[in-house]
């Protein structure tokens, strides 16, 4: 039985772009219109290689066995790379199945037989087909509920409709560009702009840190010291923003698995001390010195931890010392200027 191969033009993602059966040898591919396989790259040349019957090969039958056949590099500008090294004016056993790359073109060789993967049923109609819109719709009414409850939450008097409103318009223009730009993003690598799945990712993710934010808030109430608060905070944000970027780009559909977390984490990284830089510019000057930045909750004063009267007499007498230290260093400066 005779052989049958293909040849097929990948994309930067590994998507077949176009298929050619061997049929007739030598077959020659390159950017000229007198060959068997026509390129559309500027980094191949005009006749760049040529699949050929080896020496030894009887006839020039393209149904012959793998080893009978050759892949040569014809002089080209930039070479034909394979596993083994780039070919120069050489040839070397056709592997197939195998992959080679001429300019910036990678070519993947396949037998007729080459084993596929199970069909893919289509999209179902009815509930299931609606359900990436309701979820999307129903974390749009959660984002601006939450964004509503923090401007309640953090404001310090009564609060009109217009900032609740600017609150709301500004977190949905934020979003919007956010899942905007992710979106042309996956255009330029997809036929689908993926708007929907890059939306539930943002708002999964702006839900999530709203409510690390109450969280933290109750996490400083409970716990005197607060570096391990400011420390547990960094960690989760930082692993939720991997989860965000892994996603987004998962669905762009680029690179693969280990490339995709490395790039997640470099972004996460970048994301999250842009974040602790701006809230830390944001934080009162107080919070440095007093080991306390939360304001009341209204819990059981059982819950909270207790200290001896002596401890809070040595921190009151501690305090007191700092503040007149204070003075005494202001009264002399006043003293010594003119």
């Amino acid at each position: 039985m005779e052989r049958v191969i293909y040849v097929e033009v990948l994309d930067r993602r590994g998507q077949v772009r176009q298929r050619a059966r061997i049929d007739a040898l030598p077959f020659r591919i390159g950017r000229g219109y007198d060959n068997d396989l026509i390129l559309d790259d500027l980094y191949v040349s005009p006749t760049h290689a040529e699949i050929s019957p080896t020496r030894h090969a009887a006839g020039g039958c393209a149904g012959g066995h793998a080893e009978d056949l050759a892949i040569r590099d014809l002089g080209s500008h930039n070479g034909t790379h394979s596993a083994g090294g780039a070919l120069r004016d050489a040839a070397e056993p056709l592997r197939v199945p195998g992959e080679y790359r001429l300019g910036r073109t990678r070519l993947r060789l396949r037998d007729a037989d080459h084993a596929l993967p199970d069909t893919q049923l289509e999209a179902p109609s009815g509930p299931r087909r609606v359900a990436l819109p309701v979820v999307a719709a129903l974390l749009v009414v959660a984002v601006i509920a939450v964004t509503v409850s923090d401007e309640l939450d953090t404001a310090h008097g009564p609060v009109d409709r217009g900032e609740l409103v600017d609150a709301v318009l500004t977190t949905s223009m934020v979003t919007a560009v956010w899942v905007g730009l992710w979106s042309l993003i996956t255009r330029v690598l997809n036929p689908h702009t993926r708007f929907l799945a890059h939306w539930i990712v943002a708002g999964s993710y702006a839900l999530f840190a709203a409510g690390m934010r109450g969280a933290g808030t109750w996490m400083r109430f409970f716990v005197a010291s607060i570096a391990p608060v400011q420390l547990f905070e960094v960690a989760v944000h930082l692993v939720a923003a991997v989860l965000l970027f892994y996603a987004h780009i998962a669905l762009t559909g680029a690179l693969r698995g280990a490339q995709r977390l490395l790039l997640a984490g470099v972004l996460s990284l970048a994301l999250v001390s842009l974040t602790e830089m701006d809230s830390l510019l944001r934080r009162p000057d107080w919070v440095q010195i007093l080991p306390y930045w939360s304001r009341l909750l209204p819990v059981d004063p059982g819950w909270l931890a207790r200290e001896g009267v002596d401890e809070f007499f040595d921190q009151t007498d501690a305090v007191r010392d700092s503040v007149d230290a204070l003075a005494r260093s202001a009264e002399s400066t006043r003293k010594e200027s003119p």
